[in-house]
């Protein structure tokens, strides 16, 4: 369902344009940019100027196979995907990518410059192509960055990375699932031994080139009106194609390109020339109303009260969990969507039921190795949340690197139920995080799968090393360098003295105590919720000592 509403204000406030950017402005382009910018016009706006402006000066769609440019990698990457979206069928506009690291060491990652141009040209030009990208044969450090950085990634962001492995059958099955096996080549796990034959690539490639100038042709005949004072250019002559400068592959490759990460985008559209090649379209869709604005408060609360009415009676526990703020986060993780929240929320309430989070005291967590990492992460989660000022949902976290290696990475079990815990029932609880001292090849990796996330996500993840100064900037903005210790960079000469940390974890653990205590006094014939009781506080035992020494 579209929002014409907002895809016309969008409309109106772009004002006049060339019969090119007419062209390129249609309805589903509109309504890219305002999912892209969470349906808020002006940012919407502001981002589609952006893009006509680029596409004035870049002039993609007059890109052909043949062209030379200083810029070939990323020039070639522009004309892949403006190939792409021509060659999408109608009523789609999303794409399956598949993604080559075979092989892939630091020495093929790309130079800084050009990993930037490219990022930026994908997140502010392209928005809403990708519903799906497989890296396969990724390195196993680069699964477990993400694992890190998973949980500060938006639920979309995720659902669209997929890693995949040639030998790992249960993700050779997701891929499957987009791609069909029988005109998959064999390099890529499938079953077909289809050959790369640069000239009959390139003869497709300008029968494609002759439908790109058909479909701009009609731009010739009209005059140009200004956007913001660029002009929108017309498509100019072509004139007779020249070699590109772009890697060509020699005949006999089995598909183009194979230096770095590759992106198969062209090499899919090679497929289409020997089989009747169709990638299943993924598509995510918001299924609740695109007229809501999450910028107008009265819709917000209107939101919250459906929610709260969806849920139906709680525990006295349940109650005081889910106050409005509470509501607001769960809605704001699921885009707004009641039904989404409320399936979401409902789950929280049956894992706080039976994990019993905020019954966690200092005793239980202080020895790390005998209680185990996830229930101390849980215990410090909760306690940070209930130290947070009034009003303030959010918070900033520092996670260290420094040292780190594979070896030191979290059991497969371990990482997955993290993410799920953190993921699904602490919703909005990340304002920013900072990553101290990663592994330079967790940056590589970021930037191949920053062209996937969102812009929440993106602002969400720093990387932070101690000899870079601007970066350790960024940090200083949030955190205090009177205040962060030495060993991050900050001025604090302070030593952890475990007694003393345990004392102040037994005070905040009173606090704890007497903020649920409200429950004991309730009945304890508590609601249910989906046949899931939330239980009362039971009374806590008198504070032990920390077990740690």
């Amino acid at each position: 369902m579209l929002s014409y509403k907002q895809i016309n204000e969008l409309k109106s406030a772009v004002g006049p344009l060339s019969a090119r950017g007419e062209k390129y402005c249609s309805d589903t382009c509109l309504t890219r940019y305002l999912e892209a910018r969470n349906w808020n016009v002006t940012k919407s706006r502001k981002m589609l100027e952006e893009s006509l402006k680029w596409r004035a000066a870049y002039r993609p769609e007059d890109i052909r196979w043949n062209t030379t440019s200083h810029d070939g990698q990323v020039r070639f990457l522009v004309y892949v995907l403006e190939n792409a979206i021509l060659n999408l069928t109608e009523g789609q506009d999303k794409m399956v990518w598949l993604i080559d690291f075979t092989g892939w060491t630091m020495a093929h990652a790309t130079p800084i410059k050009t990993a930037r141009e490219c990022t930026s040209i994908l997140q502010n030009h392209y928005p809403e192509r990708l519903g799906i990208a497989f890296l396969y044969n990724p390195p196993k450090v680069f699964e477990a960055f993400y694992k890190a950085v998973k949980y500060f990634l938006d639920p979309r962001s995720i659902e669209k990375l997929n890693f995949v492995y040639q030998k790992d059958e249960e993700s050779m099955q997701a891929l499957y699932k987009c791609i069909d096996p029988e005109v998959l080549p064999v390099e890529f796990g499938g079953k077909n031994n289809v050959v790369y034959n640069h000239e009959e690539y390139s003869k497709s490639m300008l029968q494609d080139d002759i439908k790109t100038s058909r479909f701009w042709e009609d731009d010739a005949k009209i005059v140009n009106h200004a956007i913001n004072g660029t002009f929108v250019p017309d498509v100019a002559p072509q004139s007779s194609l020249i070699a590109a400068k772009a890697r060509i592959p020699k005949p006999g490759e089995t598909h183009p390109g194979h230096t770095s990460c590759n992106w198969v985008l062209p090499v899919l559209r090679s497929f289409e020339q020997h089989s009747d090649f169709r990638v299943k379209e993924t598509m995510f869709r918001r299924k609740h109303a695109l007229d809501f604005n999450s910028n107008d408060a009265e819709q917000r609360e209107a939101k919250v009260t459906e929610l709260k009415a969806a849920l139906g009676p709680l525990s006295a526990r349940g109650d005081k969990y889910c106050s409005e703020a509470c509501l607001k986060r769960y809605l704001e993780a699921r885009n707004w969507n009641v039904a989404k929240s409320k399936r979401m929320l409902e789950e929280s309430l049956k894992w706080r039921a039976s994990y019993r989070p905020e019954d966690i005291r200092w005793p239980d967590v202080s020895v790390e190795a005998e209680t185990g990492q996830i229930r101390f992460l849980v215990y410090t989660l909760e306690n940070a949340i209930f130290s947070l000022p009034e009003g303030q949902e959010k918070m900033v976290w520092l996670i260290d690197f420094t040292g780190w290696t594979v070896a030191h990475a979290s059991p497969t079990k371990t990482s997955r139920e993290t993410a799920n815990i953190l993921q699904n029932h602490y919703p909005e609880r990340l304002a920013i995080g900072f990553l101290f001292n990663p592994p330079k090849v967790f940056e590589a990796f970021y930037k191949v799968i920053k062209i996937f996330l969102d812009p929440k996500s993106i602002e969400k993840v720093n990387f932070v090393y101690q000899k870079d100064e601007e970066s350790m900037k960024v940090m200083y903005k949030y955190i205090d360098p009177e205040v962060l210790p030495v060993e991050f960079g900050g001025k604090n000469n302070v030593v952890y003295d475990h007694e003393e940390y345990s004392e102040l974890m037994m005070q905040d653990d009173i606090k704890t105590t007497n903020f649920w205590a409200v429950d004991v006094k309730t009945d304890h014939t508590n609601p249910s919720i989906n046949g899931t009781l939330v239980p009362d506080v039971s009374p806590q035992p008198s504070l032990l000592a920390a077990k740690a020494s």
